[in-house]
């Protein structure tokens, strides 16, 4: 903008000695206010006038940025994933795939920039939250082995590798990890590459989990240690069931938080009997200890238990009472 100005500069320069030499002439004197105001117009015509063509080619220029910009090919087969590594430059994976008798199985694919020290390069299956591992460990190939891994050209540093649904996995988001296996002198090194995420639809009617039955004592005193147990099923199967827990219920109706405001509390299926009380795990009895503290009031307390199943829903709620002396 300054090599505007001084581009103009002699045309004011000039403009000012011409209305100088009229005022002269004229001989008028103290009317310099009437002159000026048409010298000035003339001053902001030329600057206006230079000053749009300025902003028409700056226009120009913008249009076509973004014209460039947006031709760029955006992959629509993409979701949610995430190179850690920079020797990876594509994956290619369905974002969403449905579970057919005719059509169980997909292909995925992880370019390399090179395959030095490479030993090995595989996949694990996994759904979101790692509560389910659908596959571990299926190896990819370069070798152009379409039939067997979906590879269709041979040594292009391209590794695929065929990925089977079963209709027994639940429907939800999976993820899937990529990882290399290095030999670098005699040791081996093992590198996650990559990871690429998809929803996954098993095209079976989703039930809601039923908790069929509620083991949970009536009475209880201050510092009695007593296990809350509860029987769950789900027509998907147990795979189906992602959490479940209990709300509770103070004896004047306000529900109980504990310290970081959390009011919904989890039971478990873990086998671990010394931590939850849980004695066999993934049986669909969930379990978990609970004491009461000298402080809390007593009465009657209500306990409200939920299963709630990967494909989000949610079990009617059974309630059990309890009455704390």
């Amino acid at each position: 903008m300054s090599k505007f100005v001084l581009r103009n500069k002699g045309k004011i320069i000039e403009k000012i000695a011409t209305t100088e030499k009229l005022m002269k002439k004229t001989k008028v004197k103290g009317k310099f206010s009437m002159i000026f105001p048409l010298f000035f117009y003339s001053i902001k015509t030329d600057l206006l006038f230079n000053k749009i063509n300025f902003l028409k080619i700056l226009l120009i220029i913008t249009i076509i940025f973004i014209t460039s910009t947006a031709c760029e090919e955006i992959p629509n087969n993409v979701i949610e994933q995430k190179l850690v590594n920079e020797n990876v430059e594509i994956i290619e994976a369905p974002d969403k795939f449905y579970y057919s008798n005719s059509d169980s199985t997909f292909i995925t694919s992880i370019k390399l920039v090179n395959k030095n020290q490479i030993e090995s390069v595989w996949i694990n299956v996994i759904f979101y939250d790692g509560s389910l591992t659908a596959h571990q460990k299926i190896f990819m190939s370069d070798k152009g082995d379409f039939y067997f891994t979906g590879d269709k050209v041979k040594d292009d540093n391209i590794f695929s590798a065929k990925v089977s649904m079963s209709k027994k996995f639940p429907s939800g988001k999976y993820t899937i990890e990529y990882y290399v296996q290095k030999k670098i002198s005699s040791s081996f090194v093992l590198l996650k590459y990559a990871t690429h995420s998809f929803d996954y639809f098993n095209s079976q009617v989703n039930f809601p989990p039923l908790i069929t039955e509620v083991i949970v004592p009536s009475f209880a005193t201050y510092g009695q240690r007593i296990t809350l147990m509860i029987k769950v099923n789900d027509a998907n199967g147990l795979n189906d069931i992602s959490s479940v827990y209990y709300e509770l219920y103070k004896p004047d109706g306000t529900k109980a938080e504990n310290s970081q405001g959390i009011s919904q509390f989890p039971l478990f299926d873990d086998g671990n009997k010394t931590s939850n009380g849980d004695e066999t795990a993934n049986d669909g009895i969930y379990s978990v200890y609970l004491t009461f503290p000298y402080g809390q009031p007593s009465g009657e307390w209500r306990f409200e238990f939920y299963a709630k199943d990967k494909g989000g829903l949610i079990s009617e709620k059974a309630v059990h009472y309890l009455t704390l002396k």
